[in-house]
């Protein structure tokens, strides 16, 4: 079975619901050579080839007419706009309804699949606070989680094997119930929704954070990637290298624009 249809065939993992406002990327450097060496993305890590590849300051975008593309779609702020609109006017068309199919009222879960910049999921979650988004474990508000098929595939095939293994690793969604479960009192709960991996944020605090976000996640998915892909999920061990090597190469792309929520729980013991 080839790697492909390996994540073709693991169940995606339960997932969170994306809220709060869109996290905006940082524009793509435009001086040519590589960056100062105080620059965010000149990180040093264990092996100099990735510094290397951390300090390089040129990004995957075509500039034409005085617009970004990423491929053959635009993807800068005009863009993203237009996307926005496209929304509202489906919206208009559908007399302000978000979706036709014939839904409950206290629908639980919903995939968001190909709708565009994220406004479509926050807008259902507002009208639906019942409802629990389904989302790609590694999200982003531009549509770039797109291109890191690979690393999506990884981290499903992760979270699969470690439930195979018996130590699941899809677990902080459940801490607060476990800890209440448990018998701790005023037990309280504080998710950060958008944690980025990858210097590419506007944002100083979050470029920062998201720099070194990036090299524990390289670390991780060569410390995670060998035990759980070839003893428990049967990976050959050539086929295993070659994976790898693309999914470090999608997380280091500054063009994607990966975060995650991270969980904060915390309780007291008993009187």
């Amino acid at each position: 079975m080839s790697a492909q249809e390996r994540q073709e065939s693991v169940t995606p993992p339960l997932q969170d619901t994306l809220v709060g406002d869109l996290l905006e990327a940082d524009d793509p450097p435009h001086e040519e050579g590589p960056p100062d060496d105080d620059s965010v993305y000149a990180v040093s890590e264990n092996s100099a080839s990735y510094q290397t590849s951390l300090a390089s300051s040129i990004i995957n975008y075509k500039y034409e007419n005085g617009r970004r593309y990423y491929a053959f779609r635009p993807n800068d702020e005009t863009e993203q706009d237009r996307m926005d609109l496209v929304h509202h006017v489906y919206r208009l068309l559908l007399n302000g309804k978000l979706y036709r199919a014939p839904i409950p009222d206290n629908v639980q879960r919903v995939l968001d699949l190909g709708t565009g910049i994220g406004i479509w999921a926050m807008d259902f979650a507002d009208e639906y606070p019942s409802a629990e988004a389904v989302y790609p474990r590694w999200l982003s508000d531009d549509g770039t989680a797109e291109n890191a098929e690979n690393a999506q595939g990884w981290l499903k095939v992760l979270i699969e094997g470690s439930i195979k293994f018996g130590k699941p690793l899809e677990v902080a969604v459940d801490w607060k119930e476990k800890m209440e479960q448990a018998g701790f009192v005023d037990v309280r709960e504080e998710v950060r929704k958008k944690m980025p991996i990858g210097a590419w944020p506007k944002d100083l605090k979050l470029k920062e954070i998201g720099k070194y976000q990036l090299i524990q996640q390289i670390e991780a998915v060569e410390s995670y990637t060998p035990r759980i892909f070839s003893t428990v999920m049967n990976w050959g061990e050539e086929e295993l290298q070659v994976y790898v090597a693309k999914v470090k190469k999608e997380l280091r792309d500054p063009s994607i624009h990966l975060y995650v929520p991270i969980y904060f729980v915390w309780g007291k013991k008993p009187a």
